[in-house]
Formats: structure tokens, C-alpha cells, sequence
């Protein structure tokens, strides 16, 4: 059901293909009657009339055929080689309904109910009754908390269509989380107009427990460099030894109750101003990983950075209210 090396496996549809047939064959000259000559069309008309007819005959059959080609959701095969088509399993079949989404024609349901079990993922219904072409995804995706570098959903559907896709979990994002039991989803619905992306509605997140118990819990270790406005923010070390590949790692924690964005205004290397960047978005009580890429540090190899200061700034991610700007921070990059 699904695509996504490393990406989520949703099921989603691609574009109908165009029906290709081939010429037909050219056909022989009709022959004339022996005895009287009678009043005919001329010879060569004849071989015009068989090939426009073959033509017509052509395309009323390719049209039918793409019609029922588009009538079914089609879907491309895990072996990248071959099409497949499953049909729509509608809200009324699911074994549970949870609106995601349900307005301007527009309706998102998952087969799901609060205390389900999550296994490979949860099936979504989705229609199209507007007049535009739209994408529907997720945005501010948390599992237990953690903020997943993956969207949990995504899919672009024409107008007038219905198709089926579904929220589903990479396990990358389990992995770097240090998820073994998925007891929450969370995450806002964003609608964008797909012909010229822009945005035309957003949900408050939508949480989706498959556990009362609390499985939330953020991974340990490191040094924390900043601990003000709800937000924490913990150098956990570096990777790599050249800077064109190295960086600098940290987590982040949000316990505010707002939608942030979190990044650098300013960057200082070895007491130098640069070009380096720290960014990363969260959603209220979540936490996060990101990293500082070393590439434009202007010294070679990591261990040649001796000190790392930043100016942080937090962001409404809604309102783009500057929530905090940090005095400079100095992270603990020597060992």
C-alpha cells in the first residue's frame, strides 16, 4: 500500500496514464464487381474511408477505456514496475470513523477510535467535492511527543475525486525518537490549493491516542545551554571530522503552549561572525533533534572550531510573534 525507501508507505495515486494503441494496418483496395461498370466512388477514396473509420473506432475506444481507467484509484506497485488499482473503502466500512477534516466539500475520515492499536498505519478516506485541486498534509507531526522529520500525512487530490491514503509512521523517526510503542499521534491538517500552493485552511492539532497510558518521555543526556520562555534547548555533541560534513547536534524541548519556530540570529565561530545555521519548528509540549551543519565554518575540520556562540530567537509559528531573542549563548563544542 505504500511507497515512501524511507518514505511513509501512503497510499496515494498517481495521475491516469493516457491509453496508447497502436496505428491500425493499412487495409487492401476494395475490388471492383466484374459485368457492367456501375456508379461508385472513386478507387482511392475507399482506402480514406477505411482508415478515418479505424480512426473514429480508435478514439470512442480509447476515451471508454480511460474513463474506466480514471473511475478506479489506481496505485503504484512496491516493485516500481507494474500498476495496480484498489478500490475505495468508504467511511460508512470503516470499522471506526474520526473526522480529520470535513469542510468546503472537502472530507479527510481515518478508520480509527481513541484506544485502537496502531500497527503499520491507519486508513484515511478522502474527497474532493470542491472546485479546486488540493492538497491535504500534515504539519507539527508528533509521535509520543517527538517531532517526526516526516510528514504522518500528505496526499493531492483532484477536484471531484475521492481517494484512499493513509497516516503512517516512518521508522526512521521511531528510531531517532527511541519509539517502541506508538501511544499518540499528533498533528495540525494543512489545505492548499494545488495549483498555485497557496494556503487555504489549517485545523488545531489533532491528537490521536492509541494509549491512555502516558508514553511520552524525552531522551536524555548533554548539556543544557538554554532554559528560558519554555524552551530548552541541550548541545548533545558533534558528528563528523571534516566541517564540509560535520556538525553540531542538540535537542530541543518546547513546554510552552504555542507553535514555535526556533533559530539562530546570530552565529559566532572561534569569536568570528558566520554563516552558520540553527532551525527547527515544535509543537506545544514536544521535543525535537536538530543540527548545525559546519560546511561554511571557514576551518576545516570540526576540531579546529574551539568556540560556538548563538543568538536564538523563538517564533510564533502562528502569529510570527518574536517570542524570545537569548543573549549569546556560548555551546560547550570542546571536549
Amino acid at each position: 500500500m505504500h511507497t515512501h525507501e524511507g518514505e511513509p508507505l501512503i497510499i496515494e495515486q498517481p495521475e491516469d496514464r493516457p491509453v496508447r494503441r497502436s496505428v491500425p494496418t493499412r487495409q487492401k483496395e476494395c475490388r471492383q464487381y466484374s459485368g457492367r461498370r456501375k456508379k461508385t466512388s472513386p478507387r482511392w477514396l475507399w482506402p480514406i474511408l477505411i482508415v478515418t473509420a479505424f480512426m473514429v473506432a480508435q478514439y470512442v475506444l480509447t476515451e471508454f477505456i480511460t474513463e474506466k481507467v480514471s473511475s478506479m484509484s489506481s496505485l503504484w506497485s512496491d516493485d516500481g514496475d507494474t500498476w495496480e488499482t484498489e478500490a475505495v473503502i468508504r467511511p460508512e466500512d470503516f470499522h471506526h470513523q474520526t473526522v480529520l477534516y470535513d469542510k468546503g466539500g472537502i472530507l479527510a475520515v481515518a478508520d480509527w477510535r481513541d484506544g485502537d492499536t496502531y500497527t503499520e498505519e491507519i486508513p484515511v478516506y478522502v474527497r474532493n467535492g470542491s472546485d479546486k485541486d488540493v492538497m491535504l498534509m500534515s504539519s507539527m507531526d508528533c509521535v509520543n511527543g517527538y517531532m517526526t522529520e516526516d510528514r504522518l500525512f500528505f496526499i493531492l487530490l483532484e477536484a471531484g475525486r475521492e481517494k484512499m491514503t493513509s497516516i503512517w509512521v516512518n521508522d526512521t523517526d521511531l528510531e531517532s525518537g527511541n519509539i517502541e510503542t506508538i501511544g499518540e499521534l499528533s498533528f495540525c491538517l494543512e489545505v492548499t490549493d494545488a495549483s498555485d500552493y497557496n494556503p487555504l485552511d489549517s485545523t488545531p492539532p489533532i491528537t490521536l491516542r492509541a494509549d491512555k497510558n502516558n508514553v511520552r518521555s524525552v531522551e536524555s543526556g548533554g548539556t543544557t545551554v538554554l532554559e528560558e520562555a519554555g524552551i530548552t534547548l541541550t548541545y548533545t555533541g558533534s558528528e563528523g571530522e571534516l566541517c564540509e560534513d560535520g556538525a553540531f547536534r542538540f535537542r530541543v524541548e518546547n513546554h510552552s503552549e504555542r507553535n514555535i519556530w526556533l533559530y539562530t540570529m546570530e552565529t559566532y565561530v572561534n569569536g568570528e561572525s558566520a554563516d552558520l545555521f540553527l532551525f527547527d519548528e515544535l509543537a506545544p509540549d514536544a521535543w525535537g533533534k536538530c543540527e548545525m551543519w559546519l560546511y561554511d565554518a571557514d576551518v576545516e575540520r570540526v576540531r579546529d572550531i574551539t568556540s560556538l556562540e548563538l543568538v536564538l530567537g523563538v517564533l510564533d509559528h502562528d502569529t510570527d510573534e518574536l517570542l524570545l531573542e537569548s543573549k549569546r549563548v556560548s555551546i560547550p563544542v570542546t571536549k
